[in-house]
């Protein structure tokens, strides 16, 4: 297939847009093999990282910082038979090439629902009241796939007209809309409820998203600045905000950032001489590094005139940032001590602006020989991690660990509980498991909770999930302990407004009985209006 990225680069007096193009240009042809990028600008430039520059014969946007009303014309701009368009202020963080599959099938496709950076989809954010007020689709023009086709050519006929009758279509057509000039988003949703008003063509894949790095889709709020609070950062090529990993597109949108997280990248040289204590050996002295994190150095040899370097060493560096004091008694309030505790960090540090992504403590380190040894077990089993396949499983992980201790005022017993959890997402598939426990000073009535899952999103409209919990009930000695099994499976398909969701759970045994069993089905249908 012919097919291709393709973007607008059109440079105001603010924001050099061939240069943020580089950057995504570049970050394509990391991930993916197919790679061809395409970029309309308004200035004449060569780049090895551009296949196609195209350049406006005419400015619809002239005057005007925001070049918005040139968007329409990508459809005829396009070299490309197949096109997602971006914006020039993204990022790609792993390979798209499979996409290629399953998008040329259509006209086109939307991007709905951005993600924030934990990747849980924002449905609703404070840009986008207009789109409330006026019960416009949630798409986002910074990720579109066309193909050359009739519906294509439409949909962009209508994004013309409306561009260039906005006075008419904002006082006429939208509710409360005060922008003096369209933006493209806006301009994308209103055609698209014009050419689909019933959705019928509607197409919502989960993985056609993309990171929207705004301050309260992050949920920042007014309290903390989004960038300096999330602290983007790279770590060799994978990108980190707020210490998520992020695998999706990113929008960054602080045009400023861009320079920014590439001076968070741990990697550079560290200007140290080397000691020669004896033939065929060097030692390398990086004491005065205080960056902590994967660093990349290149060994260079000298004779004082010429220079040679090669060799490359990659490692994880710890920094032993500073030493805490700390007053700590037991369980009962009493025997209260002080003692050093060692702070550690892997990746960043307590003079950042995000604070630190990973901490360690080494609790009540004395002496060198302890640290160097709590440096040399966790740097070995972070690099065992990394250099292992489970870093691939890591990276789509998450875990949680809870404790607590519930007093009961009363008889001054104590019961403690306890809860740990696992989940992995890889591509359409979930699956996670909990365990729980709860242990009671009574002789009796512990209880021992494991429950697992399994879900998997057959297309956009299909789901299917699997789940199983057990629950044990311990007995007094000499009697034996009860348990109860449960399993469900569900299935759920969407229609356009309307969803059917099938489930039906199994019960045996409870607390009390052995013998008891329970069958229950739900059949729920919801309809959209």
């Amino acid at each position: 297939m012919d097919k291709g990225f393709v973007w607008f680069a059109l440079n105001n007096s603010n924001t050099d847009y061939i240069e943020l193009s580089r950057k995504l240009a570049h970050s394509i042809k990391q991930v993916n093999k197919h790679n061809k990028v395409c970029v309309i600008t308004n200035k004449h430039t060569q780049d090895n990282l551009f296949d196609f520059v195209k350049v406006l014969r005419h400015d619809d946007s002239a005057g005007q910082e925001w070049k918005l009303n040139n968007e329409y014309k990508v459809f005829k701009l396009t070299p490309f038979t197949h096109t997602i368009k971006l914006e020039a202020d993204m990022l790609f963080t792993q390979n798209t090439d499979w996409w290629w599959n399953l998008l040329w099938q259509h006209d086109q496709v939307f991007s709905y629902n951005c993600r924030n950076y934990k990747d849980t989809v924002v449905q609703k954010s404070l840009y986008r009241k207009l789109f409330w007020r006026n019960q416009l689709p949630d798409v986002y023009n910074g990720l579109h796939y066309f193909r050359r086709s009739e519906r294509a050519k439409q949909f962009y006929d209508l994004c013309e007209t409306i561009i260039k009758d906005w006075k008419t279509v904002k006082e006429k057509i939208l509710i409360n809309c005060h922008d003096a000039q369209p933006t493209t988003d806006v301009v994308y949703a209103l055609a698209s409820k014009i050419q689909d008003p019933l959705e019928k063509y509607k197409i919502n894949y989960e993985w056609f998203k993309f990171m929207h790095n705004k301050q309260h889709i992050n949920g920042m709020g007014s309290i903390y600045e989004n960038d300096d609070y999330l602290y983007p950062m790279k770590i060799d090529t994978k990108l980190y905000i707020g210490g998520y990993r992020q695998k999706r597109i990113v929008h960054y949108h602080n045009k400023k950032l861009i320079g920014e997280i590439d001076g968070r990248t741990f990697d550079g040289t560290f200007n140290e001489d080397l000691l020669i204590p004896g033939a065929g050996t060097a030692d390398i002295n990086v004491s005065s590094n205080q960056l902590a994190g994967l660093q990349k150095m290149d060994i260079c040899v000298t004779d004082g005139i010429d220079t040679v370097c090669g060799g490359e060493l990659e490692a994880y560096f710890l920094a032993n940032r500073e030493i805490k004091t700390v007053d700590y008694c037991d369980s009962t309030g009493n025997n209260c001590s002080v003692s050093d505790q060692y702070f550690y960090y892997l990746v960043g540090g307590e003079n950042t602006d995000a604070r630190t992504n990973y901490l360690f403590i080494g609790d009540q380190l004395t002496g060198q020989t302890q640290r160097d040894s709590f440096h040399e077990a966790l740097l070995s089993s972070v690099n065992l991690l990394v250099n292992s396949d489970a870093a691939d499983l890591v990276d789509g992980a998450e875990f949680g660990l809870g404790l607590a201790t519930d007093v009961t005022a009363t008889s001054g017993t104590e019961n403690d509980m306890t809860t740990v959890y696992a989940k992995y997402t890889s591509g359409a598939v979930t699956v996670g498991a909990q365990l729980s426990e709860i242990d009671k000073t009574a002789a009796n009535g512990d209880i021992d909770r494991e429950a697992a899952a399994l879900s998997f999103a057959v297309n956009e409209n299909l789901s299917i999930s699997y789940n199983n919990h057990e629950v044990t009930y311990a007995k007094t000695s000499g009697n034996a302990d009860q348990s109860s099994d449960t399993d469900g499976i569900a299935i759920a398909y969407s229609m356009g407004g309307a969803s059917v969701k099938i489930q039906n759970n199994e019960s045996s045994g409870n607390s009390s009985s052995s013998t008891y069993t329970e069958d229950r089905t739900e059949v729920n249908l919801s309809l959209a209006f």
